[in-house]
């Protein structure tokens, strides 16, 4: 039973370990929460990043997302086809092959239409260390 008891804390303590030292993932949200915003790994084969925005207005229309990297447009969805936030809750902003640095400021400014009257929301993305990270296949 002592035995089983080691390798389960070894194991545990090794899997943090590994976890701890992933790259750390991006999160923010504006003051009042209304919309949040994250730039993930996916855990794909292809380890790919993903960037989500997500916002609980119920009307409106985002016409233009745009991902920072130390102030200069990285990506960018353009308003086209504006999203119709009744429609959905949340809209994948970015999928790329690039991880966050850390030397680096990342901001998600977001362009949207309510009753005729454009708004913009900047988002600061802010790094977040990975704890028990759980290996998926997409």
């Amino acid at each position: 039973m002592k035995k089983f008891i080691i390798a389960v804390s070894v194991f545990v303590i090794t899997w943090i370990s590994i976890s701890f030292f992933q790259t750390p993932v991006l999160h923010g949200q504006t003051e009042g929460k209304k919309w949040t915003a994250s730039y993930t790994v996916s855990h794909s084969l292809k380890n790919l990043w993903e960037g989500e925005l997500k916002w609980k207005e119920k009307q409106g229309f985002i016409n233009q997302i745009n991902l920072l990297i130390d102030g200069e447009q990285s990506t960018s969805i353009d308003g086209d086809a504006p999203i119709d936030m009744s429609e959905k809750k949340s809209y994948t902003y970015t999928a790329v092959s690039t991880e966050p640095q850390s030397s680096s400021r990342y901001e998600l400014l977001v362009e949207w239409e309510n009753d005729g009257n454009t708004h913009e929301e900047l988002i600061q993305l802010e790094p977040k260390k990975r704890l028990f990270v759980i290996p998926k296949l997409d």
